[in-house]
């Protein structure tokens, strides 16, 4: 089940239906009982009548004697009036009890219906958390979740006045012969509400999960039946945050001494009603986390492996003061960070908890090991939130022989997604041969293909998580200059080219492009600066491929000086010279082509960079050597 199974129509509407129906069932108790109080009443009246009719009898028996005419007629009148009062008695007894027994049925049908719906509340919740890693969350759910979580409050709500008025008829008109249970069904109704108002105080926008030190964050909060149950409610909500450990230990009396940090701006804010909505809420628009304590370091887990969570806390009372509920609602786990190279692994830390934490879990309890299904589902929903389209079954199958460092893996991927990936495997342990970890490596081709590549993905023209082997398996019987994009295995976020030469010669790699190359020119360009490619793999014409419309300048604005030169633009030649061996970047792997003349790039870390056009020219003219950056 998901929530997005509200969206279908049927289930909102049955369980819209079932509350009417309890709805319409109180209606009639609500008459039973008003019923009750009259039949009390005149109970009452009779009784009072009794005793006054007990009273004259007996003096008027001691005035005149026994058989006097007048007391045999006082006589008869008790006895009349004694049964009338004996057959209310009876009858007020087994009104009271068939109300009883009314509110244990409704109680029941009440708890089942909203059962369900706290449950798609949690799917909701679940499914809130996995958005921290690209699913697409439906906020038209939180309203539908709203709307039902108010019809059970107003339901709930008045159950629970019309249980307490029955109680009370009871209290003034006891029953001897049959046991009370009417208080421990008001106990159940009660504690069926404080369930109802605690679950749904939610965080309807959640804090960044990598939060950095000194850095400013937006959240919001949202009690989902607060304007129903209190529409003149302004609950105060105070913000803190708390270590793994004190989230599991909470208590709301705890609140003031339970702390991992300093927050500001974390208090003094109100909850306000919005009469239309009926929507209790309030938004921290410049929360700022100053300062962390982070608990002892554990064996064999680093500090972006700590997990935190910001919590919000909140009294919210009912009636005339009558009911008062303690609340708190915890974030989704965040990792703490104090400079940007920490990123990374953070990342990694709560892109693991997002896809594989359970519903209902001790906070933040998450598996160390999982199956290649769910890694790559997750690694899936990751990939085409960022980049528009998904990952192919053999993107897939390369991701799972790198992250299981096994090139050997089987062909059948429903073999493989039964493997099981561990935690250490996945972002721990560095690729062989390498100084990164297999996230490193799939972050930074991820934030490539989103930054540079996203176009030329969506259309299914970038290969990208293959091997080469697998290219120059694809390209070797392929005409000369088809060519295809894959994601380097040795540079970190660079894209290269493999293309074909002539018949009998192997297929080549161009040195890979990083996004320090595709900020400047793009990867179209960069594709139709180089006469040695022609076709993308499989059949498609490099000259219909779609440059985008702005491309940033490679150098800067233009001169504004009245020098005579035309623009000009930096262009992606092959350096042949190489004997198309593949060359790293910083070696003249690509060089640039100016007014003619061939411009080697160079080592990067010399690259100038905004270099004045009229320097470039006079230099040039001067026959001397230069580097900029492409």
């Amino acid at each position: 089940m998901s929530s997005s199974d509200l969206n279908e129509g049927d289930i909102v509407s049955q369980i819209q239906q079932r509350i009417l129906k309890i709805k319409e069932k109180l209606c009639e108790t609500g008459k039973a009982l008003d019923e009750c109080r009259e039949g009390q009443e005149k109970f009452f009246t009779n009784y009072y009548s009794l005793k006054e009719i007990m009273g004259k009898l007996e003096s008027t028996k001691q005035q005149l004697g026994q058989e006097n005419l007048e007391v045999r007629k006082l006589q008869q009148l008790h006895t009349t009036e004694s049964n009338v009062v004996k057959t209310d008695y009876l009858t007020l007894i087994n009104r009271r009890n068939e109300l009883s027994d009314g509110y244990n049925k409704l109680y029941e049908m009440y708890k089942d219906t909203q059962g369900e719906v706290l449950n798609h509340l949690i799917i909701w919740k679940r499914e809130q958390q996995l958005a921290g890693n690209g699913h697409q969350l439906d906020m038209n759910q939180l309203e539908i979740l709203q709307d039902l979580s108010s019809r059970l409050a107003e339901t709930i709500w008045s159950m629970r006045q019309q249980l307490e008025q029955l109680l009370g008829l009871k209290k003034k008109i006891s029953d001897p012969q049959v046991k009370p249970n009417d208080q421990e069904m008001l106990d159940n109704i009660t504690e069926l509400l404080r369930k109802l108002v605690v679950e749904t105080f939610i965080v309807e926008k959640q804090p960044p999960q990598v939060m950095k030190i000194n850095d400013k964050f937006l959240s919001k909060v949202r009690l989902l039946v607060g304007g129903v149950l209190n529409p003149m409610a302004a609950p105060a909500v105070t913000v803190s945050i708390i270590s793994e450990e004190q989230a599991n230990q909470l208590e709301y009396d705890q609140k003031d001494k339970v702390n991992s940090g300093d927050i500001l701006n974390g208090s003094g804010r109100n909850m306000e009603s919005q009469n239309t909505t009926k929507e209790l809420s309030v938004e921290f628009r410049n929360l700022q986390l100053k300062k962390i304590k982070r608990p002892e370091k554990q064996a064999n887990k680093g500090v972006l492996e700590q997990k935190f969570s910001i919590v919000f806390w909140t009294e919210f009372v009912m009636g005339e003061g009558e009911l008062k509920f303690q609340l708190w609602t915890l974030s989704t786990p965040v990792v703490v960070i104090v400079h940007g190279n920490q990123d990374t692994q953070a990342l990694a830390t709560v892109t693991w908890d997002n896809a594989f934490a359970e519903s209902k879990r001790m906070p933040f309890v998450v598996t160390d090991k999982v199956t290649w299904g769910q890694m790559g589902e997750a690694l899936n929903m990751k990939w085409t939130s960022a980049c528009g389209s998904p990952l192919t079954e053999e993107n897939l199958h390369y991701l799972a022989c790198k992250a299981f460092r096994n090139n050997t893996l089987p062909e059948d991927m429903e073999e493989v997604n039964k493997f099981h990936l561990s935690w250490s495997l996945f972002c721990k342990e560095d690729l062989p041969g390498r100084n990164f970890t297999f996230w490193e490596w799939f972050l930074k081709a991820l934030v490539l293909t989103q930054c540079h590549l996203a176009s030329l993905w969506k259309e299914g023209l970038v290969k990208g998580c293959i091997s080469k082997e697998s290219a120059e398996s694809m390209l070797k019987d392929k005409p000369a200059g088809t060519f295809l994009l894959r994601f380097s295995d040795s540079l970190l976020g660079g894209v290269t080219i493999a293309y074909s030469g002539q018949p009998g010669f192997s297929v080549t790699m161009v040195a890979p492009f990083t996004s320090n190359h595709l900020r400047q020119r793009c990867m179209v360009n960069m594709i139709c600066d180089l006469p040695e490619l022609t076709m993308m793999y499989p059949n498609k014409p490099k000259d219909e491929l779609k440059i985008p419309l702005h491309i940033p300048a490679t150098t800067g604005p233009p001169s504004k000086e009245p020098n005579g030169y035309v623009g000009r633009e930096p262009v992606c030649k092959l350096d042949n010279s190489q004997d198309e061996e593949m060359v790293p970047i910083g070696q003249h792997s690509i060089c640039t082509e100016i007014g003619g003349m061939d411009i080697d790039l160079g080592d990067i870390s010399t690259m100038v960079m905004d270099i004045d056009i009229n320097t470039i020219f006079q230099l040039v003219d001067q026959n001397e050597p230069f580097q900029f950056e492409i």
